[in-house]
């Protein structure tokens, strides 16, 4: 069967088109009443539904109304619409539909699927006998469609580099259904003054591998500033514009971070006011144009500052440590490895 289920994003938090393709030897006659079942897709937050609105089927070859997804089970059936056209030539009766899930913050590779077409009308009783047979069994797993795959495809790692680089995407992505990127970040750090008691502007750059969405409400931690005579528990944090590749969001400006005093050091502040918005073509989509070439403002760079009162004796440098951490709607996390900045 050249029956396929691919995905648009491999993005935490983003909006991801699932599309199902459906092969099938025989035609599918609206007096069968016939539906196609994927099951498998788990991971995603989109809730529990039994109407169509929630997953924006989008196809004139099935029936709106007559859908339902399972989070639990990631499994949506969706009703056929209009008779296919009986025809001996035809050796394959092909169709398709497109259903749009919520992605989650967590890293996973991608599950196996199965899908299976059945005739449901009220009148057949015999459930196996009016199951399709797809020749491999009457569902066909991943491993039996086209261009459909579990576990991850190759990844691409983030390296620091001095000028805005457009994100590492896996190769062949869309393959993976339900495959979430896990979440890495470059970062350095400095300062503005090495003297005692000085005002002293910490500068942290960080670049990301995944686009930073409000939906995920990220926050970055800066810590390892241990040493400093600034006790005040907030922290007011300036996110800079860069030249126009700055975070999606375009969220420079004034923010107030949470400071958790001289001994651990540590700077938390909330993205999610300064990060993109969901179901915007540069979030949710490869951010690569057909030839390649990265989409402008394809990249989520923060270039933060804020600043601490220096000791007022001399004291070792520190080594700074930078992470982010995302959370989505189901309440679950997905934290970056803390990237060590500095010497």
């Amino acid at each position: 069967s050249s029956s396929a289920v691919t995905q648009s994003s491999p993005y935490p938090c983003a909006h991801n088109t699932i599309t199902v393709k459906v092969e099938t030897t025989v035609p599918l006659m609206d007096d069968c009443s016939p539906t196609v079942t994927v099951q498998g897709l788990k991971g995603a937050c989109t809730a529990d539904s039994t109407t169509a609105a929630p997953l924006a089927v989008a196809s004139a070859e099935f029936a709106t109304p007559a859908t339902s997804w399972s989070k639990s089970e990631g499994r949506v059936i969706v009703a056929t619409a209009g008779d296919d056209t009986a025809d001996p030539a035809i050796a394959l009766y092909s169709r398709s539909f497109e259903i749009v899930l919520e992605n989650p913050a967590k890293h996973q590779e991608a599950p196996e699927l199965t899908m299976t077409v059945k005739f449901t009308k009220a009148s057949y009783t015999d459930a196996l006998k009016n199951t399709l047979y797809f020749g491999t069994g009457r569902s066909l797993a991943s491993v039996d469609m086209v261009d459909t795959y579990t576990g991850k495809p190759t990844e691409t790692s983030l390296s620091l580099t001095t000028t805005y680089a457009p994100y590492a995407m896996p190769t062949n992505y869309q393959m993976y259904p339900m495959y979430i990127m896990q979440l890495h970040l470059a970062a350095f750090a400095a300062q503005s003054s090495p003297f005692p008691c000085d005002a002293n502007t910490i500068s942290v750059w960080v670049q990301t591998n995944v686009p930073l969405l409000q939906s995920c409400s990220p926050t970055i931690s800066v810590a390892g500033l241990s040493g400093t005579q600034t006790t005040e528990t907030s922290m007011d944090v300036t996110l800079h514009a860069g030249d126009g590749t700055n975070i999606i969001g375009d969220g420079a400006g004034a923010y107030t971070g949470t400071w958790t005093g001289a001994t651990t050091g540590r700077m938390v502040l909330d993205l999610t006011d300064a990060a993109g918005t969901a179901g915007t073509a540069q979030a949710d989509q490869t951010l690569f144009a057909a030839d390649g070439a990265p989409v402008t403002g394809s990249v989520d760079v923060l270039l933060m500052t804020f600043v601490v009162k220096n000791p007022n004796q001399d004291k070792d440098y520190v080594t700074p440590r930078v992470d982010l951490k995302l959370i989505d709607t189901c309440s679950r996390t997905q934290r970056s490895e803390e990237r060590r900045v500095g010497k």
